[in-house]
């Protein structure tokens, strides 16, 4: 895949300058962004007759971020990794999970275009905390991290080992989100950001930004902050993906194989399509609203919703080249092996394909207030937190076969993979294709919590052998439940017209392949639209193929069986 960015950020000049001079709050254990160095005056500055020079000049940039960097790992009793705005917003990255993947000991996944998962040390269990507390989605002790948006965010650590200090975390570790306050900023400041890309093999353009506005003002009361901040992130891929089956087999001893070959052959058992596409998009917004009603108080409430929405679909097309003892000709072997590089498939098994479609959505909520009090040699907090996600997917797949096996050609090492065609196979006639069945499936869970802590740290310098003390409570609840269903409806031994069921016009897949190695990259299918859309008309037809594959085999307890699942409530809306 291939992406073009344009990028494009907005902060006016009066406003960035308060925001230049930014300074962390006394509950933060880091700064956010760093206050900008003053630089020394050049020596060809104007000055005036008292000999001050006309005004200051402020130098901000990627070092002092790499400085905060390191500051906080230097300064923390955990070993840890950290990202601070600065790099955040330098590098390119679209979420945090793409920048967690430049630190060291981070290794990422990636699916469908972006990265689908964290991995610290090489292991998986990972669990996240937004500003120091549990942050979730649904059943799992984690959210996604793919969900934060990166120009949002004000740092990322990454805790390898735990402390008494913080959430508890998983076998892998611990990966804290920050995102900013108003005390953040020394008065109003509004910044914000336009991305634009395209991507050559969906050949969609996708657009993200966000807003931030932050002010802070002198009360009666103390002085008050608040800040907004929303972003929108959207992405379109479309992927090709030709693959052999990892099962690799002997050639059957009733093929007949050209040239003879000495004894048995191996290749792979199938080689196919698998072609994932889809669409994503992520709304987010968070405010913070701080209160210091003296210089040793400062009281919070802050929140954040964070959205995720999924469109997608994987087109798979199967070629069996073992099944019912198939012609192998034109076989050429890796030299000095049994191992085909090359051959060609003729009768055996007919080939088979797919078009599964998904739909999801996520939908968290945190909401939290605290406070903290420094009284001097102690500082006493505590914070309080309600956090509540729902995640639903809904799944459906149009399943269709060919009426009868075609020729494949197939080179097993071709590019770095396999690439096959069809010769003489008409890809466009319909009548060539029939239905093969219809599955569905739905997935919904939720989860919900309270989350307590008081903390006390207490300052024991005069001992030499104690610094510092540090203690607190945490409570919390948790509640969890899913619901999940499937069904599927085999229909193949009816051989209906896959043209014939009434959804929609039958079209071509895409063609997400670049070059010319794979031959074979297109066939018939139905749009996304009327798979997602025409549940209730295939429901129906399922129906109908089952109940008369009973009559057809009353003895059968298998189709009975299948049939009485079919009867029962939908399972995907």
């Amino acid at each position: 895949m291939k992406r073009l960015a344009l990028l494009l950020s907005v902060a006016p000049l009066a406003l960035a300058s308060a925001a230049q001079a930014q300074t962390a709050t006394p509950d933060q254990k880091s700064d956010s962004t760093a206050a900008a160095p003053t630089a020394a005056a050049p020596s060809d500055a104007t000055t005036t007759d008292g000999g001050s020079t006309d005004g200051e000049i402020i130098v901000t940039g990627l070092r002092q971020s790499l400085a905060n960097a390191a500051s906080i790992k230097r300064n923390s009793d955990a070993i840890l990794d950290a990202v601070v705005a600065q790099d955040i917003g330098k590098l390119p990255d679209d979420t945090a999970a793409e920048s967690l993947a430049r630190l060291a000991g981070v290794q990422v996944n990636r699916y469908g275009d972006e990265v689908s998962g964290v991995l610290i040390r090489g292991l998986p269990d990972v669990a996240t905390t937004y500003n120091g507390r549990e942050f979730f989605t649904a059943e799992l002790r984690r959210s996604q991290l793919q969900d934060f948006p990166a120009q949002a965010l004000a740092g990322i650590e990454i805790y390898k080992s735990g402390t008494a200090d913080i959430i508890e975390p998983g076998l892998a570790g611990l990966v804290n989100v920050r995102t900013r306050r108003p005390f953040d900023f020394k008065g109003l400041v509004v910044a914000g950001g336009l991305r634009g890309t395209y991507n050559d093999q969906s050949r969609k353009y996708d657009p993200s930004g966000n807003i931030l506005i932050s002010d802070r003002w002198n009360t009666g009361i103390g002085e008050v902050g608040l800040l907004v901040n929303a972003s929108y992130a959207q992405s379109q891929y479309h992927n090709a993906i030709r693959y052999n089956n990892t099962s690799i087999t002997d050639s059957s001893p009733a093929s007949v194989i050209t040239p003879a070959q000495t004894g048995t052959i191996r290749y792979p058992y199938s080689v196919g399509l698998y072609n994932p596409a889809g669409k994503r998009w992520r709304p987010s917004a968070n405010f913070a609203l701080q209160w210091a009603p003296n210089s040793s108080t400062q009281v919070y409430l802050e929140g954040i919703y964070q959205g995720y929405r999924g469109q997608g679909y994987v087109d798979d097309w199967d070629n069996d080249l073992r099944g019912q003892d198939p012609t192998l000709s034109d076989v050429v072997l890796v030299n000095g092996t049994n191992d085909v590089r090359s051959l060609t498939k003729t009768g055996g098994y007919r080939q088979q394909a797919y078009r599964s479609t998904d739909r999801a959505q996520t939908n968290t909520y945190q909401i939290a207030s605290g406070a903290k009090w420094e009284t001097g040699r102690a500082t006493l907090s505590t914070d309080f937190a309600y956090t509540t996600s729902v995640y639903s997917d809904y799944t459906h797949s149009l399943d269709s076969a060919l009426t009868s096996p075609q020729v494949v050609k197939a080179d097993f090492i071709s590019d770095g993979g396999v690439a096959f065609s069809l010769p003489g196979f008409n890809v466009t006639d319909p009548s060539q294709y029939i239905w093969r069945g219809y599955y569905e499936a739905y997935y919904r869970t939720s989860g919900s919590g309270f989350q307590w802590r008081g903390d006390v740290s207490l300052d024991t310098d005069p001992l030499p052998f104690l610094k510092k003390i540090q203690m607190g409570y945490r409570l919390t609840t948790r509640l969890a439940d899913y619901a999940s269903a499937n069904r599927y409806a085999y229909t193949e031994n009816l051989r209906i017209p896959f043209s014939s069921l009434g959804i929609g016009q039958l079209g071509l897949t895409g063609n997400p392949f670049r070059g010319s190695d794979q031959g074979f990259t297109q066939y018939l299918s139905y749009p996304y639209g009327d798979i997602d859309g025409g549940q209730a008309r295939l429901r129906a037809l399922s129906r109908q193929a089952l109940a008369q594959l009973v009559a057809l085999n009353p003895n059968d307890q298998g189709y009975k069986n299948v049939d009485r699942r079919g009867k029962g409530t939908p399972v995907a809306g």
